[in-house]
């Protein structure tokens, strides 16, 4: 009776280990990527204009927390000029 080892010679241990390395870096790239594509990490986007937010033209997709804030801000006294119009 036979007895078969599993065990790896040198060439094929280098093989497998290159393409496990180069099948981890693939994923990491795919998923940098994929967070890069949306943008929604706040960190990655800087304020291009160093005033209020009025002069901004980004304003409407603007994720940084100062311009959500302002947008916030609008929003209310858009909506309680709304309140006493009506």
């Amino acid at each position: 009776m036979k007895v078969y080892h599993s065990s790896q010679n040198r060439r094929q241990f280098i093989r497998s280990t290159l393409r496990l390395t180069v099948l981890g870096g693939l994923t990491y790239l795919g998923f940098d990527l994929g967070k890069r594509k949306h943008g929604n990490n706040q960190a990655s986007q800087k304020c291009q204009v160093q005033g209020p937010c009025t002069c901004c033209s980004d304003l409407t997709s603007c994720r940084i927390p100062k311009a959500l804030l302002y947008k916030n801000q609008q929003k209310n006294i858009n909506e309680i000029h709304v309140k006493k119009k009506g």
